[in-house]
């Protein structure tokens, strides 16, 4: 009996806290935790993750600084924290976040997610040096490979985007975000039947993906492949109602079929 009640009042007590916390002021729960010793960081840090993953940032953030004041040395805390803050757009304090967890443990992760906000801020160099780094500590890491890869496409340095893209797909096969990216980066250089298989790929993996058949029938356009292009163009509205432009890119692709066919009938 005793224990039964015991565990109950513990239960009591988190359901107490739990809800009092959004309205108390942070530095009086960390105060209050530090002298009765009840709650740990990772206590606190574990429902940053929570409410994060519910997409409950403000709450997030806020359990986070919680268990960083409570440790200031816990770095899974400013990871978590900055995180959240990147998904916020705020990417002034995520690179804070990121920074702090870097010095506390030098980490890929950290270098590749400091790298990311370095972009979100528009200062390409100090990214493409983060990512650098993370492959100095892990070689042919491919989230750092893939970030390397997004800014030479986002540059319009295609075919150094595709080096690096390539490099991924030798480690993981079957990536769908790197077949799209590697696809427009084809598209970029013109070489439309090379963007044409990887969108194809894209459509291999899911048959549903309004990216690969919007691709493709833009790719499919560029060669004069009209017919090819129209049932692509369908699949994509089909599958992205929202896509307005691509009524205009299939009308377009229509009336340029007919007047192939029409040349072709006058020969």
């Amino acid at each position: 009996m005793p224990r039964y009640f015991s565990n109950h009042n513990k239960l009591f007590l988190f359901l107490i806290v739990i809800s009092l916390l959004p309205f108390a002021g942070i530095r009086t729960v960390v105060a209050q935790t530090r002298e009765t010793g009840s709650f740990s960081s990772w206590f606190f840090y574990n429902l940053g993750k929570l409410h994060n993953n519910i997409s409950a940032t403000n709450s997030a953030i806020m359990y986070y600084t919680i268990a960083v004041d409570i440790n200031n040395k816990f770095e899974a805390a400013y990871l978590g924290r900055g995180n959240t803050y990147y998904k916020i757009g705020d990417c002034r304090k995520a690179l804070e976040d990121y920074t702090q967890y870097i010095n506390l443990t030098e980490s890929p992760d950290g270098y590749v997610n400091r790298g990311a906000a370095y972009v979100c801020m528009g200062y390409v160099e100090n990214a493409m040096n983060d990512l650098d780094r993370a492959l100095a500590i892990t070689p042919n890491y491919t989230h750092a490979l893939f970030w390397r890869g997004a800014i030479y496409y986002n540059e319009g340095s295609y075919e150094a985007a595709i080096l690096e893209f390539n490099k991924v797909l030798q480690i993981i096969p079957g990536d769908r975000n790197i077949y799209v990216y590697r696809a427009h980066s084809y598209f970029g250089l013109g070489e439309y039947v090379k963007s044409i298989d990887d969108y194809s790929k894209v459509l291999q993996l899911n048959s549903q993906d309004s990216v690969g058949y919007i691709g493709r029938a833009m790719a499919y356009s560029a060669l004069g492949e009209y017919k090819k292009a129209i049932p692509d163009y369908d699949m994509a509205l089909k599958l992205n109602p929202a896509w307005i432009v691509g009524h205009s890119m299939r009308m377009d692709a229509v009336i340029k079929l007919g007047e192939y066919d029409g040349e072709e009938a006058s020969k």
